[in-house]
């Protein structure tokens, strides 16, 4: 209900900002095409870092959460066991959360930090630069080398799917995963009426055949002579066109750092209508000239990270190299890796979409179809 009465202040606020004269029907197809198209590409925000906070509220069905609580009782070593404690505190109100960062310049130049509110939870960051591409946890730190192609076992590409979903719903109001994510969306048709409009999307195979349906809604602001999304359905392709997800989106602000507009929050629900997750806004770190490099530099152990601070990593993966390194105390040991680990490059692509595609995309339709893995992300 809170949600519902901020998309109504949004809505209201921009609808008094907006002109007189309601949009029409071709500038607002204008506009929706225009920024369908800006989202391919990816952010660059200098020497900036965007923030915000992921709220985690996904709680199985009561049928599931009952034959979980059965399985968990009586065996205190059983895997699902911290699963079921987030969901019973989700219960309770207390969602997991999550503090997000992102620095970025280009698609193969950021870095993403993920720190965890819960105390129980463990930060990690990962970033890629044209020379390299590392992975940082409280353990460990890997290493690969972007120019020689990085190893299957190791590969930063695949991590944007982790990431970018979320800060791009929040920069565009999901214009960027419906078209890097889904891909190849043709716009069928736009309505207007007054200040809102609706667009209507087509996912399209290779073959020509759609396989889905995206429908964006939102506002026109006669000012900024432009629109905010502030709904967005995905659905099957059936004769019922069953919901498959649905994301709004409010509080659009101009954020004067980035010098973009960025909306403040953004809720995210399943198939079944129940909320998934929440985004939140949650600023922006202004950096200096020459900040970006210094958080993309690959880390030491003998040497404070300028985001997270001393380290404790003990061990060093270093697939371009093909070694692997203990850190004792007194002194260090360094191995070969097996040569699996090592071999079977990784294909790049020049488009940073291409990178997420396939993957990402089956991945948002099992996410709501199989519980076990929706189990799994839930603790994320």
């Amino acid at each position: 209900m809170r949600f519902r009465r901020a998309i109504s202040s949004c809505v209201l606020a921009l609808s008094a900002a907006a002109s007189a004269q309601s949009p029409t029907q071709e500038q607002v197809q204008a506009w929706f095409v225009a920024e369908l198209a800006a989202a391919e590409a990816f952010p660059n925000f200098g020497d900036h870092a965007m923030h915000w906070i992921v709220e985690v509220h996904f709680v199985p069905l009561p049928a599931e959460l009952e034959r979980l609580r059965s399985e968990v009782a009586g065996k205190p070593e059983h895997p699902d066991r911290q699963s079921l404690a987030d969901y019973e505190r989700r219960l309770k109100g207390q969602p997991t959360l999550r503090r997000k960062t992102l620095w970025a310049r280009a698609q193969d130049n950021w870095r993403h930090n993920s720190d965890v509110e819960d105390p129980r939870g463990v930060p990690w960051d990962i970033a890629l630069t044209p020379r390299s591409g590392w992975h940082l946890s409280t353990e460990s730190l890997q290493i690969g080398d972007a120019r020689e192609g990085f190893s299957k076992q190791f590969d930063p590409t695949s991590y944007v799917r982790g990431f970018w979903p979320e800060a791009g719903q929040l920069l565009d109001g999901g214009l960027t995963l419906g078209n890097s994510f889904f891909g190849n969306l043709r716009v069928e048709d736009v309505g207007v009426e007054g200040n809102r409009w609706v667009a209507h999307t087509r996912r399209y195979t290779q073959k020509g055949a759609g396989s889905y349906f995206v429908d964006y809604e939102g506002v026109w602001d006669g000012a900024a002579e432009r629109g905010f999304v502030t709904r967005m359905t995905q659905f099957a392709d059936n004769p019922e066109r069953s919901v498959i997800e649905r994301r709004e989106t409010a509080g659009w602000e101009h954020e004067p750092t980035l010098n973009r507009w960025v909306a403040r929050r953004a809720e995210l629900y399943g198939r079944d209508g129940r909320l998934d997750r929440v985004l939140r806004f949650d600023g922006v770190t202004p950096g200096s000239k020459g900040r970006f490099e210094e958080v993309t530099r690959i880390p030491r152990h003998d040497r404070d990270d300028p985001v997270r601070g001393k380290l404790s990593f003990t061990r060093i993966m270093d697939y371009g190299k093909g070694t692997i390194e203990e850190l004792g105390e007194t002194e260090r040991v360094v191995a070969q890796m097996p040569p699996g680990l090592v071999g079977n490059k990784v294909a790049r692509s020049s488009s940073w979409h291409r990178w997420i595609g396939w993957t990402a995309a089956g991945a948002l339709v099992v996410a709501f179809g199989a519980l076990r893995v929706r189990r799994h992300l839930s603790s994320d």
